[in-house]
Parts: structure tokens; C-alpha cells; sequence
């Protein structure tokens, strides 16, 4: 038996813990596409409605631009996040404070001011 800080390096053998949250708890869409965890830890969503981010407490929500949803989702040989949705793709980064933004490669500009997390639930 192994026991550590974060849920990844905790494993008592046998069928793993499950826990699931509501589209409501989320904030975000019924659809997930995909998902993928970061260099950083934090758990990356493809949703139909935004991003999700997840940091084993709290979700996030973050919206494209154009206000659609995203549905690709991949980690790059690079460390990034790359999101996909129709009419853009990008990636998400994290600033000095540690406060994540979208990067649209189709525009070429961060898009801090638009995807600012939105409240959802603190589980």
C-alpha cells in the first residue's frame, strides 16, 4: 500500500474510488468529449458548453470567444492544452498568478478577459 498528498499517488488496489459531478456542479453542458491532465495536475475538459478545469476541488469554467463549446481535447508534446471547438482552436495557459487563459492560434491573441472562470460549485 502506498499513501501520498494527491489522489494519483494513493492506490489501495483493487476497484478504485469513483466519484462524479453534475453538469450543475460543473457549471458546464451534459456532453464531456474528452479530457486530459496537465504537466501542472489540473484536469482539462473538452465540454459541449466551455473548458472545465478541475484542480481536485473546484471546477472552472471557461468559454471560447465565439461562445461555443469545445470538443477536442489533447495534451501536446510541448506541456500545453490544445482545445478545439467549432470557429476556433487553441491552448490554455496560466499566467504569473497562476490564472488560466486561452490562446487562440486562429487569432493569433490571448483572450484573457473573456474566459475568466466563471462561479461554480467548491466541492
Amino acid at each position: 500500500m502506498q499513501v501520498g498528498s494527491r489522489a494519483e499517488d494513493v492506490y489501495l488496489g483493487g476497484n478504485p474510488p469513483i466519484q462524479s459531478w453534475s453538469a450543475a456542479e460543473q457549471g458546464a453542458g451534459l456532453q464531456n468529449w474528452g479530457m486530459v491532465r496537465a504537466p501542472s495536475g489540473l484536469l482539462y475538459v473538452a465540454n459541449n458548453a466551455a473548458i472545465l478545469e478541475f484542480d481536485g476541488e473546484t471546477w472552472r469554467t471557461f468559454s471560447l470567444p465565439n461562445k461555443f463549446g469545445v470538443i477536442a481535447i489533447a495534451l501536446g508534446l510541448d506541456g500545453r492544452v490544445y482545445v478545439g471547438g467549432p470557429g476556433d482552436f487553441g491552448y490554455m495557459e496560466s499566467d504569473q498568478r497562476g490564472v488560466s487563459h486561452f490562446f487562440s492560434l486562429l487569432e493569433g491573441r490571448f483572450h484573457g478577459g473573456l474566459c475568466l472562470p466563471s462561479p461554480t460549485s467548491s466541492l
